[in-house]
């Protein structure tokens, strides 16, 4: 089932059906869903969920998500859509936070602990789960809100920023495992940015040390055919540009993403150089 995440609903679709989770303080869209579309709420457990069926909802799939992020909208403060025309492109660079703005409303992940939980939950009058808040596009204060961003902005910069400052200024240079053929799979190409796991550093440049960011981004300095792989030079990226790709990469659809360097893609023998 392909997903879709309006930030504080989730939605699971396939070709006949569509399921809908959606939380207690939104519960107008699932009476929206039952009114509109046809839609049965179903129990399994703790599994609790509205399916669109789309044969009984006389809407193709299409439809069915177009009219659930229209209602969405409509439940939400009059300036919401223009709010998530400016952020939905915005993510974090780090593991340890997380902003997803969406037609439901804004996902905010924060570190156990962190002194914003309070101010949220005093603001939202809301209770995070495993530290990750879903409020409501309702319940949002656009000024409150934007403070706390630019708080959580500046921290997920710091992460990222005492992971990969180190190693600016380094490049290193091998055998990506990859035909030159699939090289656009994978963004390659004279100057690009191109995204590696740490497996891939581990193998590649045994000296990094692993951190908490959900990729580590290149700069193509290099490239030529070899037998079976692409000579590469790559260098490291300076914090700044580097968290602002990472996070460009991470609000792209999943599907859209290009395929990050992983160990498979490594030959063991690179080199590294700093300019040092």
């Amino acid at each position: 089932m392909a997903t879709l995440d309006f930030a504080t609903v989730e939605a699971y679709v396939d070709d006949d059906r569509l399921e809908l989770y959606v939380p207690f303080e939104q519960k107008a869209l699932g009476n929206f869903v039952k009114t509109k579309f046809n839609a049965r709420f179903k129990t399994d457990g703790n599994k609790k969920r509205w399916v669109v069926e789309f044969q009984y909802a006389k809407a193709s799939h299409e439809q069915v998500v177009a009219g659930i992020e229209e209602e969405l909208y409509r439940l939400a403060i009059p300036s919401w859509r223009q709010i998530v025309s400016m952020f939905v492109n915005y993510a974090c660079a780090s593991r340890r936070y997380e902003v997803k703005f969406a037609a439901g409303g804004i996902r905010i992940m924060l570190p156990g602990g962190h002194p914003l939980h309070y101010h949220l939950g005093k603001l939202t009058g809301l209770k995070a789960e495993r530290d990750v808040w879903k409020i409501p596009a309702s319940l949002v204060d656009p000024k409150e809100i934007a403070e706390m961003l630019k708080r959580i902005s500046r921290e997920d910069r710091d992460v990222f920023k005492d992971a990969t400052e180190p190693y600016e200024g380094r490049t290193i240079t091998g055998n990506l495992l990859i035909p030159f053929s699939e090289a656009k799979q994978y963004g390659i190409g004279p100057d690009a940015i191109v995204f590696a796991d740490y497996a891939f550093v581990k193998v590649a440049d045994p000296q990094v040390v692993e951190m908490q960011i959900h990729a580590w981004p290149f700069r193509v300095t290099k490239t030529e055919p070899a037998e079976g792989a692409i000579r590469a030079t790559l260098a490291y990226m300076d914090a700044d540009p580097g968290a602002r790709a990472v996070g460009k990469l991470m609000a792209m659809p999943r599907e859209e993403r290009p395929r990050f360097l992983d160990e498979v893609h490594a030959d063991g023998k690179w080199k590294s150089r700093s300019s040092f």
